[in-house]
C-alpha cells in the first residue's frame, strides 16, 4: 500500500502537508514545485498517468488528459501565470507521447508528439513563449538516445526535429541536460549506459568522454565554451557513484 503525501517544509525540520490522499495505492513519479508560492504549489505526476495540481486550499486539482499513455516521468512548469488561469504544464511519459496544458481558462490539454518513438522521455528542457498559454520550445532526451527539438515556429511535422541518435538508438541513455542558445541553436550533453558521455549540436555529435561504467547523472555549464565550436564543463557521475570533472 502507497501513501500519497506531499509535504514541505520552510527553514525548519517542522514538515507541513501540502497535499494528503491517503489510500490511494499509487506512487508519485514525478513531481515539480514552485517554492516561492504560499502556500507551495505542485504539480505530481502518478504512476497511474493522473497529473495533479495541489496548492493546499483544496484537495488537489486533477488535469484529466488522454488515458494509456504510460507512466509521467518528465515535468516542466511554467509557474508564473495570470489571476484565473493555472500553469502552463509540458509532461513527458514513458512511451515518447509529450502533452501540453496551456494554463488558460477553460484549456484542455494539447498533444505535441503522440506514443510514436515509443521510448520513454527522460529529459525536458521547455522554453515558455512570452505570451502566456503560447506554445513553448522544447528539447527532449529518450531513453533510446534520441534527441530532439520542437519549435512551433516549424510547419506542420517538421516542428519536431531529431538532432541526434547517440549510440545509434541501441545504447540506452540514462542522463541528458540541454540549453538553448541564440549563437549556436539548442545543445545537449548525453550520458550513455556504455560509459560514454557526447555533446549535440546543429553541427552535429562529438564523444566528449569515454569510460568503462555507465553514467548515470550529468551537470553541466554551458557557458564555459571557447573559440568557434563549444564544449561546455562537465561534471559526471558514473556507476560507481564517483562524480569526473571534465
Amino acid at each position: 500500500e502507497i501513501e500519497l503525501k506531499v509535504d514541505y517544509t520552510v527553514n525548519s525540520k517542522n514538515w507541513t502537508p501540502l497535499q494528503d490522499c491517503a489510500d490511494s495505492g499509487v506512487a508519485i513519479s514525478v513531481l515539480d514545485a514552485d517554492l516561492s508560492a504560499s502556500p507551495m504549489q505542485a504539480v505530481v505526476g502518478l504512476a497511474d498517468g493522473t497529473i495533479l495540481l495541489v496548492d493546499g486550499k483544496s484537495g488537489g486539482t486533477q488535469l484529466q488528459g488522454p488515458s494509456s499513455l504510460g507512466v509521467p516521468s518528465t515535468l516542466a512548469v511554467q509557474w508564473a501565470y495570470p489571476e484565473g488561469s493555472s500553469p502552463t504544464i509540458v509532461v513527458g511519459y514513458s512511451t515518447s507521447a509529450l502533452l501540453c496544458w496551456s494554463g488558460l481558462p477553460g484549456c484542455g490539454w494539447t498533444t505535441l508528439a503522440p506514443a510514436s518513438w515509443q521510448s520513454a522521455v527522460i529529459h525536458l528542457n521547455a522554453q515558455f513563449s512570452a505570451t502566456f498559454g503560447g506554445s513553448p520550445l522544447l528539447l527532449v532526451g529518450l531513453r533510446d538516445g534520441t534527441v530532439a527539438y520542437w519549435n512551433p515556429e516549424f510547419q506542420g511535422a517538421a516542428q519536431w526535429r531529431e538532432m541526434a541518435s547517440v549510440g545509434g538508438q541501441s545504447v540506452p541513455m540514462l542522463s541528458m541536460q540541454s540549453a538553448f542558445d541564440t549563437e549556436e541553436g539548442p545543445l545537449a550533453v548525453c550520458g550513455m549506459e556504455n560509459g560514454t558521455v557526447s555533446l549535440v549540436t546543429k553541427k552535429g555529435t562529438v564523444a566528449l568522454y569515454t569510460c568503462t561504467q555507465s553514467i548515470g547523472w550529468l551537470q553541466v555549464d554551458f557557458r564555459m565554451g571557447r573559440g568557434a565550436f563549444r564544449y561546455p564543463a562537465v561534471v559526471a557521475g558514473l556507476g560507481d557513484y564517483c562524480g569526473q570533472l571534465f
